[in-house]
């Protein structure tokens, strides 16, 4: 087999990569090795070389941004026919399996833009957050401290209502107001 592609110049693994035959592939490899660039060509020598069928393809990529940057790059070059496959992140693409198979009605998931907006709209309902950070620049508080923290919490399975606030009792009631209440009954 041979792979041809215009005056491209593909390193030795990333050829045979690309001209794998038609079956399950992992590429494994850093930031920066032409993963993306070797996933575009696989996917259009698959199409091309091999006559696989757009709807047969799954390709998951890390974000959301290669996944749309990958399929546009394919479009060029495979034509509206690449349309038909499936290319999206793990977390994208598991939650389409979720949504076709479950018998559940699923909650919908915000995009990180809508996170930061509804986290910026809502702040003061939050709760009994403390921020140095957030009155000199919000945006970058919620991007760099909330999100991070939200998503940590979900990876680690933490549930954020049990969660205890150092000064803060289970109400939600900060201990030093608490005190003086008690104070006052007294």
């Amino acid at each position: 087999m041979n792979y041809n592609q215009g005056d491209i110049s593909a390193t030795p693994s990333q050829k045979q990569a690309i001209i794998h035959p038609p079956s399950p592939l992992m590429i494994l490899a850093g930031a920066g090795t032409g993963k993306t660039f070797t996933l575009e060509h696989r996917i259009v020598y698959l199409i091309e070389y091999y006559n696989v069928n757009p709807a047969t393809i799954l390709t998951i990529t890390y974000t959301e941004k290669a996944a749309q940057e990958l399929k546009e790059r394919i479009l060029n070059k495979a034509g509206k026919s690449a349309h038909a496959m499936t290319v999206g992140t793990f977390h994208s693409f598991c939650y389409q399996l979720l949504r076709d198979f479950s018998a559940e009605k699923l909650p919908a998931l915000l995009e990180e833009s809508e996170a930061i907006h509804m986290l910026l709209k809502r702040f003061d309902d939050l709760g009994p957050f403390e921020s140095d950070e957030f009155p000199l620049n919000p945006q970058r508080a919620v991007i760099e401290s909330f999100i991070p923290f939200f998503n940590r919490s979900r990876d680690e399975l933490l549930e954020i209502d049990k969660q205890k606030t150092p000064g803060i009792t289970e109400n939600g009631f900060p201990l030093e107001t608490v005190a003086q209440l008690n104070d006052l009954k007294r």
